[in-house]
């Protein structure tokens, strides 16, 4: 009987291990992902949109109606989301909930540790 026991528990502590572990490793990839996106955006060829991503600033207001909040991953998803919109102009990535926030109209910067905020080129 106690070897049973001691067995579930070994089995159910490395399922949980090998849960956290592919969690963790995930949020090093969309580190590494959202550098690399800030790297190559820098020098992103002109047909790109949506071009500028600021850490920390959260644009409040001016979300565009019927389609948010999207769910994404990272800010890098949030941007290329914002690219496939004719209308959006900027967005917001609030991380700790992963929403995605596409924008048309005005809105006001404010400090927010937890979000990305990006501009976009208006599609032609």
């Amino acid at each position: 009987m106690n070897s049973s026991i001691l067995a579930f528990a070994l089995l159910a502590f490395m399922v949980i291990s090998q849960s956290n572990a592919r969690l963790i490793r995930q949020d090093f990839a969309d580190d590494d992902f959202d550098q690399d996106l800030f790297e190559q955006k820098r020098d992103a060829p002109t047909h790109t949109r949506c071009t500028n991503i600021v850490k920390g600033q959260d644009s409040n207001g001016g979300d565009i109606g019927a389609i948010n909040p999207g769910h994404v991953l990272s800010a890098s998803a949030c941007a290329a989301l914002c690219e496939t919109v004719a209308i959006c102009d900027h967005w917001t990535f609030h991380v700790n909930d992963a929403e995605c926030w596409l924008k048309d109209k005005p809105s006001q910067m404010q400090d927010s540790p937890n979000s990305y905020t990006g501009s976009c080129t208006k599609s032609e």
